[in-house]
């Protein structure tokens, strides 16, 4: 797997440590400040009191750190400097080591500071420039600020002449050029550190830029001023001058924690974004959709979305539909989404569906990554899902529309045969009836020959009745205007008729033919009504039509009844009906149906006898 499962044991280690280390920490503080803020705390108390805060928040702030893969050693750092710092004033009022060991731990700091500038986020590989810098930092922070102390006495640097001080070969001119020199030297490198910072950031993930940011603010901020501070120390020095540097400089120090409290902020929106991400790609309409929501949220702007469509030429589509090669795994990292492993080309399984090219200082942020693919899937799986349902009903509507087109050509079929043949033979039989009793003399028989011939017509008509009500004839030459006033005429009722200019095809014009005579006969048999309208329009690309009456109301579409098949070959036909029925206010039918212009006849169609 790409990603390594995430260790839920390693939290409470993790957590133990952390706390062991801020109580050793404080502790270590403790011992340190009452060791060397005793004098500093008679004449200079403000500066006592922020140089315990100094310290504390760098305390703070690496613990914190520390519970963190990539700021462990940075975290680390922070501990050191903040346990070291209130050393900075053990110069003051002290007369024996003090003042070497606070000119000291003030380098040790600096050079501390430079390499968690260098080190964090520790997978960030180190340029040539940002070694450059941490070693210039070691050695003038380090070795140059112990080396001055051989060629200077104690009281050039403001100290008491009676300090202890490792003086090898004393010259006051030489000193004191260099620790002027030393304190512009100070800004220097705190400048080149703001680049390797910001060089930093240019080299890192979106992601890591996001979080990096505020800390290179906080860093760029605590240089300049510590910078500064520095040089006035170095231009007059005074225990008030170092007192107040150092005040100076841990006020400069503490955007530090103010960086890494930004930065965690930051890092929450970006965990916040991977939440966006779901509501995002809910309503992601294509691949395209996914992949910009994917961009957003791993601050990936060169990410991309690769998928295959199963055959057999290897390529892989962009969401825009075009065949694109992979790219370089030298450059980017290549994901099968589906299973989160690194694509290694087609396997055992064939090739894989979807890929994602990603930045690969992603790698650093796997709960990150691994939390937007399983979205992605989800969205993807959900994707198929809603197509497979839309393509299978598109499936079942056109076989509907096919059912429905088959049963208009059998009841025309049906009604032809009935009428090129059982209606035929009738009507010849008729003649020859006619025939025959014009021939006989007999008036018994005469009247014989006259029934079976009544009853003939009678067969004949009601054929004619069974052809009508199977399938219209006018309906196919005539459309509705032809077959509807005749079926309106049969009802004692007012009578408003409305009909489009134009035909529909002829599937839906004989549909809407029965389902008008079923509301016509529901009306005849039920409603009671005085006025019945009929409504057939155009709108668009839909056909309306209504039944409306003003009859006892009351009608519903359960129990199997008429309204309930009717409802069922609306749905047929791809459209809707609405059954508005309050008792004793009437009913109305209405019907909206996908228009389709007339198109040849349909099979089985031809001119009639």
């Amino acid at each position: 797997m790409l990603w390594a499962a995430p260790r839920k044991s390693a939290d409470r280690p993790f957590l133990r440590l952390r706390t062991v280390t801020l109580l050793i920490s404080l502790a270590a503080v403790a011992v340190v400040s009452h060791a060397s803020l005793a004098g500093a705390w008679r004449f200079f108390p403000l500066a006592t009191i922020g140089c315990l805060v100094t310290s504390i928040g760098l305390i703070g702030t690496g613990v914190g750190l520390i519970g963190h893969s990539r700021g462990r050693l940075a975290g680390w750092g922070l501990v050191a400097t903040g346990m070291i710092w209130p050393s900075n004033l053990s110069a003051i009022g002290d007369a024996g080591l003090g003042p070497f060991i606070s000119w000291n731990s003030s380098g040790v700091c600096w050079g501390l500071l430079a390499v968690i500038i260098v080190s964090y986020p520790s997978d960030l590989r180190p340029t040539r420039m940002s070694r450059f810098f941490m070693g210039l930092a070691v050695l003038d922070f380090i070795v140059f600020n112990l080396l001055h102390t051989f060629i200077s006495e104690p009281e050039w640097a403001g100290f008491s002449a009676e300090a202890w001080w490792p003086t090898l070969w004393p010259n006051h001119d030489v000193s004191v050029s260099v620790a002027r020199w030393y304190g512009f030297l100070d800004l220097g490198i705190a400048a080149i550190g703001v680049q390797v910072l910001l060089q930093r950031i240019r080299s890192a993930s979106g992601a890591d830029r996001a979080t990096l940011e505020p800390v290179a603010i906080g860093v760029s901020l605590a240089a300049l001023i510590a910078g500064g501070a520095s040089v006035g120390q170095q231009l007059t020095s005074t225990e008030t001058a170092l007192a107040w540097t150092v005040f100076v400089q841990g006020l400069g120090l503490l955007a530090i924690p103010g960086a890494a409290i930004a930065s965690v902020h930051r890092s929450q929106r970006i965990r916040g974004d991977i939440a966006n991400l779901v509501m995002d790609l809910s309503v992601a309409a294509d691949i395209q959709d996914m992949r910009d929501a994917l961009r957003r949220a791993l601050k990936d702007d060169e990410l991309e979305v690769l998928y295959h469509q199963g055959s057999n030429d290897g390529l892989y589509l962009d969401p825009s539909d075009r065949p694109v090669p992979l790219p370089d795994p030298a450059s980017r990292l290549l994901l099968d989404l589906k299973t989160g492993l690194v694509d290694e080309g087609p396997g055992a399984g064939g090739l894989p569906h979807v890929l994602v090219s990603l930045d690969p200082r992603l790698v650093a942020h796997q709960e990150m990554v691994r939390s937007a693919l399983s979205a992605t899937q989800l969205a993807v799986d959900r994707t198929q899902l809603q197509n497979d349902l839309r393509d299978r009903l598109a499936e079942l509507e056109a076989s509907q529309r096919r059912l429905a087109q088959a049963g208009v050509v059998e009841r025309r079929r049906i009604e032809r045969n009935l009428h090129d043949g059982a209606q035929q033979r009738l009507v010849t039989l008729r003649v020859k009836l006619e025939h025959l009793r014009s021939q006989v003399r007999e008036e018994d028989v005469r009247a014989s020959l006259l029934r079976v011939k009544d009853e003939v017509d009678q067969t004949l008509e009601a054929i004619r009745q069974l052809a009508r009500g199977i399938h219209p004839p006018l309906l196919t030459e005539g459309g509705l205007d032809a077959v509807l006033p005749p079926l309106l005429q049969g009802l004692e009722t007012e009578l408003v008729l409305q009909l489009p200019d134009e035909r529909p095809d002829a599937t839906t014009e004989a549909e809407v033919y029965f389902m008008i005579s079923e509301a016509l006969a529901n009306v005849s048999k039920h409603a009671n009504a005085t006025v019945v309208e009929v409504l057939v329009n155009r709108e668009g690309d839909l056909l309306r039509v209504e039944v409306n009456d003003d009859g006892t109301g009351g009608a519903d579409t359960l129990g199997g009844s008429g309204l309930a098949g009717m409802e069922d070959r609306v749905r047929a036909l791809g459209g809707t009906m609405v059954l508005i029925s309050e008792p004793g206010r009437g009913t109305s039918v209405r019907i909206s149906l996908p228009w389709r212009d007339a198109q040849s006849p349909l099979p089985g169609d031809g001119a009639g006898p």
